[in-house]
């Protein structure tokens, strides 16, 4: 029995994600999370270009990253 691999779902759409006065382009990608202490899944989210969330936070964006969950 031969077995195929399927196509991996890259969806990737656009938009601008609009926070009171500011606005960031995003896009929406299928990633692989570790949003739980549960295995890493796959699943759809927006993602906001670094520069764009230390500008929107105002601190280097490594100061929020959580390195063990």
């Amino acid at each position: 029995m031969l077995r195929r691999k399927l196509p991996t779902r890259r969806c990737q759409r656009g938009g601008v994600l609009r926070w009171g006065t500011e606005h960031m382009p995003v896009t929406l990608q299928d990633k692989t999370l570790k949003d739980t202490v549960r295995k890493r899944h796959t699943g759809m989210c927006w993602v906001v270009p670094k520069a764009e969330v230390e500008r929107l936070l105002g601190h280097p964006y490594d100061s929020y990253v959580v390195e063990h969950v």
